[in-house]
């Protein structure tokens, strides 16, 4: 049981035994000597558990005031917290926003930039990217296919950067492009 409920009985009990006793000090006057020197053992007997339980009584509420403060500064951690939070999901809705706002726009560009690639390449393209996880073209990185790291051969290489045809990783089958021509192109 709780806190609580143990300090609602001890205080009914209190109560009951102060009623208790107050009926037996009334009645000591009419009694004998020896009823006397009983009742007053009694009655001393119930003021000593009566101040043991308001000593208890007294203890809880300490207890429950000691855990209310730590429930009280948990509350205000988890209120900060949930600030926190609150402020880093605003932001990462504002990205996420940013980002459709940006791949719409990739979008769009990929439309118009599809249009002018022949239908066959296209297609070709559409196959190796649904093979290979949404990846359809690797760069040469220093001879090798940045798709699967395999060394190109040096012929296909020279190739690569007189850009006659589509030239495909023999490994991986992604379309290949050298990484001379996409410097040209960034820089």
């Amino acid at each position: 049981h709780t806190y609580r409920q143990e300090q609602q009985t001890l205080e009914g009990q209190v109560s009951e035994d102060s009623a208790k006793l107050q009926k037996w000090k009334r009645r000591l006057n009419d009694m004998s000597a020896r009823e006397y020197q009983a009742l007053s053992r009694e009655i001393e007997l119930l003021e000593r558990t009566i101040k043991e339980f308001e000593e208890r009584i007294v203890a809880i509420m300490g207890e429950l005031e000691a855990k209310a403060k730590i429930i009280q500064s948990k509350e205000a951690y988890l209120r900060g917290r949930e600030s926190d939070v609150g402020g880093k999901v605003g932001d990462l809705r504002s990205a996420q926003a940013k980002l459709n706002q940006d791949a719409q726009k990739a979008k769009q560009g990929r439309e118009v930039l599809v249009a002018k690639i022949p239908d066959n390449v296209m297609k070709r393209y559409e196959q190796v990217r649904a093979r290979r996880n949404g990846i359809a073209v690797a760069i040469t990185d220093k001879g090798n296919c940045s798709g699967c790291n395999v060394s190109l051969r040096a012929q296909l290489v020279v190739e690569l950067l007189k850009f006659n045809g589509l030239e495909t990783c023999s490994t991986c089958n992604r379309i290949l492009i050298h990484e001379e021509l996409v410097k040209g192109i960034e820089g």
